[in-house]
């Protein structure tokens, strides 16, 4: 319960800060401070029950404390680029919804693909190190080529980095649980893994709201920087309109405050025999704006895309150093067996079908 408690604060807090109320203000202070009682109880509490939920002595052991570190990297790793791909598809690249589900497709497939090949190779070497680190490197080089893309991209170049992106998740999905469960007594198999699977989904949960913080910010500060002139000029609440990111993201939206706008304008031609003359070169002024308004929303929304996909390749880049520490045991209750490996492959085709939904 704590840590459910702690877990919903702390995405409260990231989420108002910077948008709802300011990161100073009482307001997220207060459910941040309340995010770190409710974790701290919860470690209290997992210490001196005899049954915790998630023993805390498993990660003294090293392999599963990487382990688990690498599974919360790779969780907000994933959904940096999930979440955020189809809406630079979509509004940067102007593409439709079934483009975005195209793009996204290859990344469950070869995700899975690649889990399933990587499980055959650590069972027949015996080792996952190795194996760990490349697919750590594919998958930091996938998400590179994804911080390169502009607004002049193609659909088949987006297709082609996020297969990379895939080729690299798939490969070091299983070694994840191969290495946590060689870490783990035989008898702490089930707590051990699900201790993984929840820091994955743990890892998943804030990069969505870490990352939507980012991605709001440098929208709300990018789109006031570079608003037209012209548009400062209208009234505050036509203003606060035109600067929501709904109005770039929404089209009902945008069609029915460009309606309001232009009425607005054809509302102040003078009367008289050139008054509809008047009212339609109106209409045509506010028309050409809300187009530079656009342009503009849209440099401001890639702008906070992109750094958050440099976020995630931060993210990538630590885990390229995790699994150089994640060291190899021999004295293990479990060696790296094709059972093992087959185990891993069928979570990480789980986590490929949440991707796809998602």
């Amino acid at each position: 319960g704590a840590a459910a408690v702690g877990t919903v604060c702390l995405l409260l807090g990231l989420t108002w800060g910077g948008q709802t109320y300011p990161w100073g203000s009482p307001q997220v202070i207060g459910i941040l401070i309340a995010a770190a009682l409710s974790f701290t109880s919860f470690v209290v509490v997992e210490l001196r029950t005899r049954e915790p939920i998630i023993p805390l002595d498993l990660f003294r052991n090293r392999i599963y404390a990487t382990s688990a570190l690498l599974s919360l990297a790779l969780g907000a790793a994933l959904f940096s680029i999930v979440v955020y791909l189809p809406l630079f598809i979509q509004n940067i690249l102007g593409q439709s919804a079934t483009s975005s589900g195209v793009v996204i497709t290859p990344v469950t497939i070869s995700l899975a693909i690649f889990a399933s090949i990587s499980g055959v190779v650590i069972a027949r070497l015996g080792h996952f190190q190795g194996v760990g680190v490349f697919g750590a490197v594919v998958l930091t080089c996938g998400v590179a080529l994804v911080t390169t893309m502009n607004t002049t991209s193609t659909l088949g170049e987006v297709t082609r980095y996020m297969i990379i992106v895939g080729v690299g998740m798939g490969i070091i999905q299983p070694v994840i649980t191969v290495a946590a469960q060689n870490a783990v007594p035989q008898q702490r198999l089930g707590v051990g893994t699900a201790g993984i699977n929840y820091l994955r989904s743990l890892g998943s949960t804030l990069a969505t709201a870490v990352l939507a913080t980012v991605v709001n910010t440098t929208f709300t500060h990018q789109v006031t920087r570079n608003l037209p002139a012209a548009a400062r000029q209208l009234p505050p609440r036509a203003v606060q309109a035109l600067t929501d990111q709904s109005f770039l993201t929404n089209a009902h939206y945008q069609q029915q405050v460009t309606q309001q706008l232009q009425d607005a304008a054809a509302a102040t031609a003078p009367a008289g025999p050139n008054h509809a003359a008047a009212a339609a070169q109106a209409v045509q002024q506010v028309t050409t704006l809300l187009h530079q308004v656009l342009a503009s929303s849209r440099q401001a929304l890639f702008a906070g895309i992109h750094n958050a996909f440099i976020v995630a390749l931060c993210i990538c880049v630590g885990a390229v150093v995790i699994t150089l520490f994640m060291r190899e045991t021999t004295s293990a209750p479990q060696a790296a067996t094709a059972d093992t490996a087959r185990r891993a492959d069928d979570r990480a085709d789980v986590t490929a079908s949440v991707a796809a939904s998602e």
